[in-house]
Protein backbone atom coordinates (compact mmCIF):
# COMPACT_ATOMS: atom_id res chain seq x y z
CA UNK A 1 0.00 0.00 0.00
CA UNK A 2 1.46 3.35 -0.80
CA UNK A 3 1.61 6.43 1.47
CA UNK A 4 -0.78 8.79 1.55
CA UNK A 5 0.18 12.15 1.84
CA UNK A 6 0.03 14.17 4.70
CA UNK A 7 -2.50 17.39 4.59
CA UNK A 8 -1.79 20.44 6.12
CA UNK A 9 -2.89 20.37 9.90
CA UNK A 10 -2.36 23.75 11.04
CA UNK A 11 -3.38 27.02 9.95
CA UNK A 12 -2.66 28.45 6.63
CA UNK A 13 -2.56 31.36 4.94
CA UNK A 14 -4.31 31.36 0.76
CA UNK A 15 -3.91 35.33 -0.41
CA UNK A 16 -6.00 36.94 2.24
CA UNK A 17 -8.29 33.56 3.11
CA UNK A 18 -7.19 32.35 6.49
CA UNK A 19 -7.82 28.76 6.70
CA UNK A 20 -8.25 26.63 10.09
CA UNK A 21 -8.19 23.05 9.44
CA UNK A 22 -8.61 22.40 13.09
CA UNK A 23 -12.00 24.74 13.38
CA UNK A 24 -12.77 23.87 9.63
CA UNK A 25 -13.07 27.23 9.33
CA UNK A 26 -12.07 29.38 6.15
CA UNK A 27 -11.93 33.87 7.12
CA UNK A 28 -11.01 36.93 5.74
CA UNK A 29 -11.85 39.76 7.65
CA UNK A 30 -14.97 39.91 9.56
CA UNK A 31 -16.56 37.00 7.35
CA UNK A 32 -15.91 33.13 8.36
CA UNK A 33 -17.61 30.28 6.49
CA UNK A 34 -17.34 26.85 7.78
CA UNK A 35 -16.60 24.13 5.31
CA UNK A 36 -17.90 20.26 5.26
CA UNK A 37 -14.89 17.77 6.79
CA UNK A 38 -14.36 15.95 3.27
CA UNK A 39 -14.12 19.38 1.65
CA UNK A 40 -11.31 20.84 4.06
CA UNK A 41 -9.28 17.88 3.70
CA UNK A 42 -9.08 18.05 -0.32
CA UNK A 43 -8.44 21.62 0.48
CA UNK A 44 -5.72 20.66 2.78
CA UNK A 45 -4.06 18.22 0.74
CA UNK A 46 -4.12 20.26 -2.09
CA UNK A 47 -2.42 22.97 -0.50
CA UNK A 48 0.32 20.31 0.67
CA UNK A 49 1.27 20.36 -2.84
CA UNK A 50 0.48 24.11 -3.62
CA UNK A 51 1.32 24.81 -7.19
CA UNK A 52 1.76 21.06 -8.21
CA UNK A 53 -0.70 18.84 -9.61
CA UNK A 54 -2.25 16.35 -7.49
CA UNK A 55 -3.75 13.37 -9.38
CA UNK A 56 -7.38 12.32 -8.43
CA UNK A 57 -6.74 8.99 -7.16
CA UNK A 58 -4.04 10.48 -4.63
CA UNK A 59 -6.84 12.82 -3.36
CA UNK A 60 -8.81 10.19 -3.02
CA UNK A 61 -7.11 8.19 -1.37
CA UNK A 62 -5.69 10.95 1.10
CA UNK A 63 -9.17 11.97 1.82
CA UNK A 64 -11.45 9.16 1.94
CA UNK A 65 -8.87 6.41 2.49
CA UNK A 66 -10.19 3.14 3.14
CA UNK A 67 -13.71 4.12 2.66
CA UNK A 68 -15.02 3.85 -0.64
CA UNK A 69 -14.84 7.21 -2.43
CA UNK A 70 -15.27 7.67 -6.03
CA UNK A 71 -14.91 10.35 -8.89
CA UNK A 72 -18.17 12.08 -8.00
CA UNK A 73 -17.26 12.59 -4.77
CA UNK A 74 -14.39 14.10 -5.83
CA UNK A 75 -15.98 16.62 -8.32
CA UNK A 76 -18.46 17.16 -5.58
CA UNK A 77 -15.82 18.37 -3.16
CA UNK A 78 -14.13 20.13 -5.37
CA UNK A 79 -17.42 22.19 -6.72
CA UNK A 80 -18.10 22.57 -3.33
CA UNK A 81 -14.79 24.45 -2.48
CA UNK A 82 -15.38 26.47 -5.43
CA UNK A 83 -18.04 27.42 -4.13
CA UNK A 84 -16.63 28.54 -0.82
CA UNK A 85 -14.06 30.32 -2.62
CA UNK A 86 -16.21 32.25 -4.77
CA UNK A 87 -17.70 33.78 -1.56
CA UNK A 88 -14.76 35.43 -0.85
CA UNK A 89 -14.17 36.80 -3.61
CA UNK A 90 -11.29 34.49 -5.16
CA UNK A 91 -12.55 33.04 -8.28
CA UNK A 92 -9.59 30.36 -9.64
CA UNK A 93 -7.49 29.25 -6.97
CA UNK A 94 -8.00 25.56 -8.06
CA UNK A 95 -7.16 24.39 -11.13
CA UNK A 96 -8.72 21.29 -13.00
CA UNK A 97 -6.08 19.36 -15.16
CA UNK A 98 -8.37 17.44 -17.25
CA UNK A 99 -8.20 13.72 -16.90
CA UNK A 100 -5.61 13.52 -14.04
CA UNK A 101 -6.76 15.69 -11.35
CA UNK A 102 -6.30 19.44 -9.47
CA UNK A 103 -4.07 21.91 -8.62
CA UNK A 104 -4.07 24.73 -5.88
CA UNK A 105 -2.77 27.94 -7.87
CA UNK A 106 -1.64 30.11 -5.42
CA UNK A 107 0.86 29.82 -2.03
CA UNK A 108 -0.09 28.04 0.73
CA UNK A 109 2.29 30.35 3.93
CA UNK A 110 1.78 28.37 7.27
CA UNK A 111 1.15 30.43 10.34
CA UNK A 112 3.42 29.53 13.13
CA UNK A 113 2.52 30.29 16.89
CA UNK A 114 4.91 33.42 16.92
CA UNK A 115 3.18 35.25 14.72
CA UNK A 116 5.67 33.99 11.63
CA UNK A 117 4.83 32.24 9.14
CA UNK A 118 6.66 30.33 6.71
CA UNK A 119 5.62 28.95 3.00
CA UNK A 120 4.64 25.48 2.71
CA UNK A 121 3.64 25.24 -0.98
CA UNK A 122 3.18 27.55 -3.66
CA UNK A 123 4.31 28.57 -7.76
CA UNK A 124 7.68 30.33 -7.78
CA UNK A 125 6.30 33.88 -8.59
CA UNK A 126 9.70 34.78 -10.31
CA UNK A 127 9.37 32.07 -12.97
CA UNK A 128 5.90 33.74 -13.71
CA UNK A 129 6.87 37.57 -13.69
CA UNK A 130 9.83 36.16 -16.19
CA UNK A 131 7.24 34.57 -17.99
CA UNK A 132 5.01 37.42 -18.43
CA UNK A 133 7.94 39.96 -19.73
CA UNK A 134 8.70 37.65 -22.71
CA UNK A 135 4.99 37.88 -23.41
CA UNK A 136 4.77 41.07 -23.34
CA UNK A 137 8.32 41.10 -25.75
CA UNK A 138 6.55 38.93 -28.15
CA UNK A 139 3.91 40.31 -28.56
CA UNK A 140 5.21 43.61 -28.70
CA UNK A 141 7.77 41.90 -31.52
CA UNK A 142 4.71 40.55 -33.74
CA UNK A 143 2.61 43.97 -33.31
CA UNK A 144 5.52 45.43 -34.66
Amino acid sequence: MTERPAPIQVPFRLGEILVDPGRGTLSRGTMSRRLEPRVMDVLCTLAAHAGEGVRREVLLDAVWGDIIGNDEALTRAVSRLRAEMRAFGSEALVETLPKRGYRLTCAAVELESQGESRRIAGPDRSRFRLAWVWGIAVITVVAV
